[in-house]
């Protein structure tokens, strides 16, 4: 623009015959002018539209965070739904393991009580996990 109204000068100061230096300038301040009312209906315009742009990222930024938390939520029930799979998994894993020790319990209490006057004077000491269980076994003795 600068280069424009230099220009426009340049040529009514070197054209005064043609152009009369007062006509020049009120080109000129007619040209400002209007230069200037441009200028504020685009200053008014992006006034307008820079509330409109701020309200629009307000928007998008509450969307975001709305797909933020719902991936938290997610996740969150994933690991609680996996969380739930690996105690059902302990648990079945620990019944299992509960049944063996019985069934190991209960033969190597079979495997005494058949075996008692053999093992008789060769007991080594923790055989018996309680008082119960030998009296169980020196009853067992006292009867044969």
């Amino acid at each position: 623009m600068a280069i424009y109204i230099s220009q426009t000068l340049l040529y009514c100061v070197l054209c005064q015959t043609l152009f009369d230096v007062d006509f020049c300038f009120r080109w000129i301040m007619h040209f400002l002018q209007e230069l200037r009312r441009a200028m504020l209906e685009k200053f008014e315009k992006e006034k307008q539209v820079e509330p409109m742009t701020a309200e629009r990222k307000r928007r998008e930024v509450a969307a975001y965070r709305q797909q933020v938390e719902q991936l938290i939520a997610s996740r969150r029930q994933e690991k609680e739904v996996e969380l739930a799979r690996e105690i059902a998994a302990q648990q079945v894993h620990q019944q299992r393991e509960a049944a063996r020790l019985e069934v190991v319990d209960q033969e190597r209490q079979r495997l005494l009580l058949e075996n008692a006057d053999l093992l008789q004077h060769f007991l080594p000491r923790g055989l018996f996990r309680s008082p119960e269980e030998y009296a169980r076994f020196m009853s067992t003795m006292q009867r044969r």
